[in-house]
């Protein structure tokens, strides 16, 4: 079996998942080989694992007839524990559709937007606040 990792232009893992899922596999025994487009990629099998970013493994999906899963939700009776709230939301409704970068509501934080793709629903909370007691050392 094959392992297909995306990796950037200049051959590295494009993040630790990347990397963690490159060495993984590679233990494992599979076949592990860097792509940095999957367009690219020809004699893929059903069978074959495809590691990347969002964008890529939906291409991947596609070319080989696969339907995109569903999002999946949190079960109902673990709502309660979550402590603040959640919405499934796309892209195009948390930004602005000029800059991608300014936010409509403060309470969707979203960093790198570039990777995100417009049309994929994500889930959006409300930001953690996590507070302290200031503490002075001397």
């Amino acid at each position: 079996m094959r392992a297909y990792i995306q990796h950037n232009k200049d051959g590295q893992c494009i993040n630790i998942n990347s990397y963690n899922a490159y060495t993984g596999f590679f233990e494992m025994g599979y076949e592990v080989i860097p792509y940095t487009n999957i367009l690219e990629i020809e004699g893929r099998e059903r069978k074959d694992v495809v590691h990347g970013n969002i964008g890529q493994v939906q291409k991947a999906w596609n070319m080989m007839g696969i339907p995109e899963p569903e999002m999946l939700d949190y079960p109902e009776q673990l709502k309660l524990f979550m402590g603040r709230e959640y919405q499934i939301s796309t892209l195009d409704e948390a930004c602005h559709e000029k800059s991608g970068r300014s936010l409509r509501n403060p309470s969707k934080i979203i960093k790198y937007s570039q990777v995100l793709y417009s049309g994929y629903s994500g889930i959006c909370s409300q930001p953690a606040v996590f507070q302290g007691k200031p503490k002075f050392i001397f």
